[in-house]
């Protein structure tokens, strides 16, 4: 069986993963119980949708006659293409926008899969490859147009275009298309607004080239990443006279992360939490009514942190917490925590198999904990979604072949570490 598997080429390996996620994915919708189906309030009908018609009318990026800044472009644009396949097939919107799910989800489904036949071999990559796409969580985000399923390709793309390199098999400039790659994951989903330079410092974990050449790697990832989003900031500088850093909604999700346990909005269950955090929450929510800058409502948040340490801190560690499991709408956060206490046990034994491994050491570690860093950084700081989480999680399933050939030893399922040239 093994044998037959490498005799398959990677393309053809590729193409029945992009095929069997797309089933995967599309049973996942047919399976799904009714009360599960409900779609989740976001900013799909209020934003990007019509942003996206406004775009595809020749009409710019305005909502309501004004520019937008909320969110950048990227998610839009995507929308509006496939909304203009749509018309020229004369398709529903409802299938070009599902096949928009589809094919983003298979194709990081794809990426997943040569990550892991890089890192390991092409069983290794099947491995990798059929846990993301089997993934409750990855799953969820596709039942409705999330913009996570695009943003979650080109981020993996980034990396693999970055592995590509450092594997010496390809040239450098691959690492100036990963930091375009990137820089549109940015213009998709603002959080990744420090990724640039998170992906700069992979590249210089793993690199083995000599100081110069890492330096010149480095300036390719950056000038890609800020070749990719300077239209944006550009166009936006034009219309609206300011330089506005990927999103003007940064100050918003700042104080909903803080005050998530008050701040309802009529479809967000309460969560419980002690009374000291819920009044401090109150507080924190009641002096942030009529500020509009990020650095206004961090002076706010010190200014609790150092009246309210004991409350402050609670919070913080609840934060924590429910960055792994929490939903917006804390509905099925009991099952969300049991699925991931499973998923957080196999990739924590993956990780210690792995830090095990005298060949490969600590080379997973460098290219998934400093963005496994960052998303929880910035989720801690907004608001504590599991949603935010699911793409730096994927990079922890590139542990698990570890843990698997710990499992099956006779079988032989990993191709020896020293022998992929990492």
């Amino acid at each position: 069986m093994k044998n037959q598997l490498y005799r398959l080429s990677n393309l053809k390996i590729a193409l029945l993963i992009f095929f069997l996620a797309i089933l995967v994915v599309i049973l996942f919708w047919i399976i799904l119980p009714g009360g599960f189906q409900d779609v989740e309030p976001s900013d799909f009908l209020t934003h990007y949708k019509p942003l996206a018609i406004s775009l595809i009318q020749g009409k710019g990026y305005v909502l309501n006659q004004e520019w937008s800044t909320r969110y950048p472009p990227g998610f839009s644009i995507i929308i509006a293409g496939f909304l203009t396949l749509s018309n020229l097939s004369h398709l529903n919107p409802i299938i070009s926008l599902a096949f928009m799910i589809l094919l983003f989800s298979a194709g990081s489904s794809v990426v997943m899969y040569l990550l892991g036949e890089i890192i390991w071999s092409k069983s290794g990559g099947i491995i990798c490859s059929l846990l993301w796409m089997t993934y409750p969580f990855h799953l969820w985000l596709t039942k409705q147009p999330n913009s996570e399923p695009p943003f979650i390709f080109f981020f993996l793309l980034s990396l693999l275009l970055i592995l590509l390199v450092t594997n010496r098999k390809h040239s450098m400039f691959l690492l100036f298309l990963a930091g375009f790659s990137i820089g549109i994951a940015m213009l998709i989903r603002p959080i990744a607004i420090g990724l640039g330079l998170i992906f700069a410092i992979t590249y210089w974990l793993v690199s083995h080239e000599s100081k110069k050449p890492q330096l010149f790697g480095i300036f390719l990832i950056l000038i890609g990443n800020m070749l990719a989003i300077f239209p944006w900031e550009y166009s936006t500088y034009q219309n609206n006279g300011e330089i506005i850093p990927l999103s003007s909604n940064g100050v918003g999700s700042i104080r909903l992360g803080f005050t998530f346990p008050v701040k309802l909005d009529d479809f967000r269950k309460a969560v419980d939490v002690p009374v000291d955090v819920k009044n401090l929450a109150q507080q924190i929510l009641t002096d942030s009514q009529s500020i509009s800058s990020t650095k206004e409502q961090f002076e706010i948040l010190s200014y609790y942190l150092i009246k309210e340490p004991i409350p402050f801190l609670k919070l913080i560690i609840i934060k924590l917490s429910r960055t792994w499991y929490g939903s917006d709408t804390n509905t099925y956060d009991q099952y969300s925590l049991t699925i991931q206490v499973f998923y957080l046990v196999l990739i924590g034994l993956s990780a210690y198999i792995s830090a095990r491994n005298k060949n490969n050491k600590y080379f997973l570690f460098k290219i998934s904990v400093p963005s496994l860093i960052y998303f929880w950084v910035m989720t801690i700081v907004g608001m504590p979604l599991l949603r935010y989480m699911v793409p730096v999680i994927s990079l922890t399933f590139l542990f698990v072949p570890a843990f698997i050939q710990i499992i099956f030893p006779r079988c032989s399922i990993i191709e020896a570490e020293n022998d992929r040239n990492i």
